[in-house]
């Protein structure tokens, strides 16, 4: 399983290994939305934050995903409440 995003990236790597098309739309959202490079590096410290806290909520519902493809509302709920 490979993590998407460079956030996940950096959280199961150690680094991204961005291929550019998640910076290019982050970037397109960006100047859409009107966002500050501060507010983008918040929210940037945010999801790093986020991604830490409950990086094994995410992993369970990735493999979870990988072995049924999709999962319902409820499903998701208790798979990240096994912590």
């Amino acid at each position: 399983m490979l993590p998407r995003g460079p956030a996940a990236e950096a959280e199961y790597f150690g680094t991204a290994v961005c291929d550019g098309v998640d910076a290019a739309r982050v970037n397109r959202l960006v100047v859409q939305t009107g966002l500050s490079e501060r507010t983008l590096d918040r929210l940037r410290r945010q999801t790093h934050a986020l991604l830490s806290r409950h990086w094994d909520s995410v992993a369970r519902v990735a493999e979870a995903l990988l072995v049924r493809k999709r999962l319902a509302g409820h499903e998701i709920d208790a798979l990240m409440k096994v912590e």
